[in-house]
Formats: structure tokens, C-alpha cells, sequence
């Protein structure tokens, strides 16, 4: 059986081979048109790093409230995000909110 970290590794190189650029914009348009998109009010989601799928088009929709996670020691908290908020490099190099401010919902 593969490990966690070498199906990782493994599954980071192969990302590395597709268009992103175009796998991401197919993707968004896909996500747009289904029902639990457009009946969301509240989305949780992430911020992409390079060869990820780039879903910032879909974090531009303001008639959505963002989420992005923050790691916390061994938490993972939520925090309201508005597109063109600072965002920070955190643990594993991930983007996410500078602001210490979690949201309750």
C-alpha cells in the first residue's frame, strides 16, 4: 500500500503535467452551474497554489461569503474572506487570512 506522502508526491507530479489554466476555467464554469453553487450563501474553500485547480475566479463572486481556512497548531479554523483580502503564506505554504478575527456562523 502507497503512503500518504508518496500518493502526495505522487499525485503533485502529476498535476504538474496538466493545463491548469484551462482544467481550472472548465472547472469554475461547472461549478457555476450547479444548484448547490447557486443556492449557497455560505462557501468554505481554499485558496489555490501553483498547479492546483485555480478557483479565484469563483472567489470573485460577491453575492457568495468566502471561507478559507487557517491553521492553528494542530486546528484548522475558518475566516471570512472577500477577494483582494491580505492573505499570508501559513504552515505548508498555503495562502491564508492574515486577519485573527474568526467568524462565527
Amino acid at each position: 500500500m502507497i503512503s500518504k506522502t508518496d500518493l502526495r508526491k505522487l499525485l503533485s507530479e502529476k498535476r504538474r503535467t496538466l493545463d491548469t489554466k484551462i482544467l481550472s476555467g472548465i472547472i469554475c464554469e461547472k461549478i457555476k452551474t450547479q444548484k448547490e453553487y447557486i443556492e449557497a450563501k455560505n462557501i468554505f474553500s481554499y485558496y489555490p497554489k501553483p498547479f492546483e485547480v485555480d478557483i479565484i475566479p469563483l472567489l470573485k463572486d460577491k453575492n457568495k461569503i468566502w471561507f478559507l481556512p487557517k491553521t492553528s497548531g494542530d486546528e484548522m479554523l475558518f475566516y471570512e474572506y472577500k477577494y483582494g483580502d491580505n492573505l499570508a503564506k501559513g504552515d505548508f505554504g498555503v495562502y491564508e487570512p492574515v486577519s485573527d478575527e474568526q467568524t462565527k456562523i
